[in-house]
């Protein structure tokens, strides 16, 4: 909000003061994936109020404080507030499009599905819906690659509606969805003709909503999922095009990208053969009835997508009706801006920009974050690997030109991806309409102002020196100018536990630390909180109580099946004695394992030796412990299931689940407040893993937490022998972070795509403006154009010349014992920059020589900057060998060939 008040009083007018303002960063995806649903809500309420009053005549556009004198339409500026999430592509897919189908090495043909027609439907299996298109694309393909999933937003962060239905579907209970249909019959159909067949659901209502625009309605559908039953999305899919819609009516036509994602609308654009071209989706709540869905919307872009631009002339006014009394509203004109249009089944009348709806603004795509520049970026530490092989990233720190009114923001030279394969190479994305331009040029953004860093702990070894490293490029490219002087971005870090933070900050990012809460008087006192004795049975306070189990003279196995069944058994007797609400807590059993290979152990346990030892010890007052009661919460599980089984857990007893068995992934990022009984089986290997891990469980009442020791572990053995002593003064034993951004190996593997980072996504570099040139990198006729070949005449240019020195300097700034000698990083970082600038010279052409050729579509056929095994199996010449593409890559994978 800042930023863009500060935007507003500056004179040039496309200088609006958006683009990305934060950067939040997380270590692990499960965390990354919690916490952007949760900004989502801030960001959408901040989207809410930059509307606020916009249909009501007369008033002032956009909240402001009581008594504000300033009288400025649209005072929090036209673009809307954003959040975009920005992770690997096992989450989200890094693409909007689709390619292909293309050849596969292994024969025929393979299709690697973008976000778009996965969310209409499309499956590694192929595709089963209606659009004939998709179908022919599928079944021409002989295999289909789809990975991540578009619809991270389950529910609508206003009222919880049903955006998305997960793939694993909808539990039991009573649900309602909300369908955006256009034409069909104009009454709700008869209840009787909706039951689908084969599936056990009951149907308790539907009701139509009528919209503004004609012929335009939303089916409201509540039905009930009886116990032990479930939906799938597929099953939900099936059920809308083979009962639904023929109960609607045939011309009846569903507006959303499929049945299962009701909240997410595919945006196209008409081609003069008369098709449609999908290229973009936007968020919607179907539920009339949310606040979301109360008041006016509009956005102001430099070049919209209608083709009348909705550009009243400077004096001039559009208006429009909204609400019961259709009072007359006015959008004003913004100097530079277009009015968007909006989708019509939202208009407030035909053919106008602006919305009755306000949308989700959410980008969960790597395109959409590229390209629509989200205030706020939510990321994973390891994804800004990715900045030296996408130039197209340089978006993230506002280094832009260009608007395309499809398309979005982008540098001229390294424009958008707009499909498959073009057939010839174009600084700017096509127009695909005769005679129209529909890109403008527009000032940059300002780079973002604030970095937020969170689990700073987690931070440390291998990730932590090539997360160090990368920071230098982030701080470099986050700087700005102004007045002469160099404004540098804000770091917020978080942390629960860690000793020598000093230290550990000015190696990560090179900055004096200032720690809140500052320490008080007594230890005790934290701010936030007032540490006192209390008894170890108090359960009605937060807090644990642990207890120490070591069995000398047995294996691992028989302390587990007895330890883990007389837990479950003994919650289950006293839950049938009394069904007090304090004993939920107790009812899932967590357990905690420092590897796979133990959980996959207890995981053999579980399913027939505790069943056993519980029904030995109760008879038939035996607990019953279900497959489908249990879940794993592991590397092992996929990104898409992870919010599902967090929803699992926070069901309450009896039909809680039984046990939940995690590794490391629940130290962090799971916040259920009703878990209080853990098993942690081993010593984690630090004593910050175990706080973070234990401190999972006993947040809303008392917790029970059992360490179970194996006296043949010489570790385990010493910390049960020292259990009390350990457990009072348990945040003294956290040990001290190792990070060291600039040690040998870090600078091998990290300082060559440094450099490449530089080159490819600043404006400048210590006031050397960097050319045009270094940044292009473009697929030509099914080949590649590059200018990565450049480095052999241009290796003294001043913008080169200077790399090696910021990044001697960084180093210089390095803690005591962590400093590299000096010039070492100098010579070595100008050694890198020299092998870039001898081999461009063998190899000078833009077709040869290229900064790096994805061999995910093909073999490799060029020399590449940024290598990897594939080309150089193939003999190809590489610059930086086994340049990372992930920071929590340590060494390349090791492949075997048959």
């Amino acid at each position: 909000a800042l930023r863009r008040r500060r935007g507003s009083n500056k004179k040039e007018g496309h200088n609006t003061g958006a683009g990305v303002g934060v950067i939040s960063r997380y270590t692990l995806r499960l965390l990354t994936i919690q916490q952007f649903r949760r900004a989502l809500g801030v960001i959408t309420a901040c989207e809410f109020l930059r509307i606020h009053n916009l249909d009501r005549p007369g008033a002032l556009t956009g909240w402001r404080p009581k008594d504000c004198s300033n009288k400025e339409k649209f005072i929090w500026g036209g673009l809307r507030f954003s959040a975009g999430l920005w992770v690997g592509g096992n989450v989200t897919p890094n693409s909007m499009l689709s390619v292909g189908p293309l050849p596969a090495p292994s024969g025929g043909l393979i299709w690697y599905v973008g976000a778009l027609d996965a969310l209409r439907g499309v499956t590694n299996n192929g595709y089963d819906g209606p659009d004939k298109k998709l179908q022919k694309d599928s079944q021409k393909a002989s295999r289909r690659e789809v990975k991540g999933e578009a619809a991270q937003i389950l529910n609508c962060p206003c009222c919880q509606s049903i955006l998305a239905v997960p793939d694993e579907g909808l539990d039991a209970g009573q649900h309602t969805i909300h369908f955006v249909i256009k034409g069909g019959r104009t009454t709700a159909p008869p209840l009787n003709i909706l039951q689908p067949p084969g599936l056990s659901v009951t149907i308790d209502g539907a009701a139509y909503t009528s919209h503004a625009t004609p012929d335009y309605r939303t089916l409201s559908l509540t039905f009930t999922i009886p116990p032990d039953n479930a939906i799938s999305a597929r099953q939900l899919d099936e059920w809308w095009y083979k009962t639904i819609v023929p109960a609607l009516g045939k011309n009846v036509t569903l507006l959303s990208a499929r049945p299962a994602r009701p909240g997410y609308f595919i945006l196209s654009y008409p081609t003069s053969q008369k098709t449609t071209v999908a290229y973009d989706f936007d968020l919607y709540c179907p539920n009339p009835e949310c606040e979301l869905n109360q008041h006016a919307w509009a956005e102001a872009v430099p070049l919209s997508t209608n083709d009348r631009g909705y550009n009243p002339a400077a004096g001039g006014q559009l208006s429009f009706g909204f609400g019961a009394t259709e009072s007359a509203g006015a959008l004003p004109y913004i100097n530079h801006m277009q009015w968007q249009a909006v989708l019509p089944a939202f208009q407030v009348a035909q053919n106008h920009p602006v919305s009755r709806r306000i949308p989700i603004p959410a980008c969960t795509v790597d395109d959409q974050v590229y390209h629509r520049c989200p205030s706020l970026v939510i990321a994973t530490v390891d994804k800004f690997a990715r900045l030296a092989f996408e130039p197209k990233a340089a978006s993230l720190f506002g280094n832009v030109d260009h608007y395309h009114s499809r398309w979005g923001y982008y540098r001229e030279g390294s424009p958008p991806s707009w499909g498959t394969l073009p057939t010839e190479c174009r600084p700017h994305p096509p127009d695909f309409a005769k005679g129209k331009v529909l890109n403008v040029p527009v000032q940059p953004f300002e780079p973002p102002d604030l970095i937020l860093q969170d689990e700073l702990h987690l931070i440390e070894g291998p990730l932590g020196s090539m997360v160090g490293l990368y920071e230098t490029a982030v701080d470099l490219l986050c700087q700005r100018q102004q007045n002469k002087q160099t404004i540098i971005p804000k770091y917020v870090a978080s942390t629960a536990t860690v000793r020598q933070a000093e230290s550990q900050v000015q190696a990560l990012f090179n900055r004096r630390l200032a720690q809140f809460p500052p320490s008080a008087i007594s230890a005790d006192d934290r701010f936030f909180a007032i540490d006192h004795e209390v008894h170890p049975l108090d359960s009605q306070r937060p807090g644990r109580l642990y207890v120490a189990v070591c069995a000398p003279g047995k294996g691992a196995q028989t302390p587990i099946v007895r330890i883990w069944s007389s837990l479950l058994q003994t919650v289950y007797q006293r839950w049938q004695q009394n069904q007090a609400s304090d004993l939920d807590r107790f009812w899932t059993l967590v357990g905690y394992f420092n590897a796979i290979r133990e959980l996959a152990g207890a995981l053999s346990l579980y399913r027939q030796d505790i069943p056993e030892r519980i029904a030995f010890r109760a008879g038939a007052n035996a607990r019953s412990i279900p497959e489908d009661r249990r879940i794993e919460l592991s590397s092992r599980r996929s990104s898409l299931e992870l919010p599902g089984l967090l929803k699992r857990l926070e069901v309450n007893a009896p039909d809680a689940l039984d046990a939940a068995l995690a590794t490391s992934m629940f130290g962090t990022g799971v916040d259920v407040d009703r878990l209080g009984l853990m098993v942690v089986h081993g010593q984690p290997k630090t004593t910050a893993s175990y706080i973070q891990a234990t401190g999972r469980v006993g947040r809303q009442g008392g917790g029970l937490i059992i360490s179970f020791f194996r006296a043949s572990r010489p570790r385990d053995l010493d910390h049960y022998e020292f259990f009390t002593g350990y457990h009072r003064a348990l945040y003294r034993h956290v040990e001290p972070i190792t990070v060291a951004p600039f040690s040998p190996r870090a600078r091998e593997r990290g300082l060559g795509p440094l450099a490449v980072i530089f080159l490819r996504q600043a404006q400048e570099i210590a006031g050397n403006a960097v050319s045009d040139e270094w940044r292009v990198q473009q697929r030509l006729s099914g080949a590649y154009y590059s200018l990565a070949y450049r480095m052999g005449t241009h290796r003294n240019d001043p913008e080169v010349d200077i790399i090696p020195d910021l990044m001697e300097q960084r180093a210089s700034q390095q803690p005591a014992g962590r400093r590299p000698a000096p010039n070492a990083v100098l010579v070595e970082a100008a050694s890198e920059l020299d092998r870039w600038a001898s081999l461009a010279r063998q190899h000078p052409g833009a077709d040869i020589f290229v900064y790096y050729e994805p061999t995910l579509f093909r073999p490799p056929e060029r020399h590449v900057v940024l290598g990897d095994a594939h080309h150089r199996f193939q003999k190809f010449d590489e610059v930086y060998e086994n340049a990372p593409q992930s920071l929590r890559e340590v060494e390349e994978t090791t492949g075997f060939k048959s």
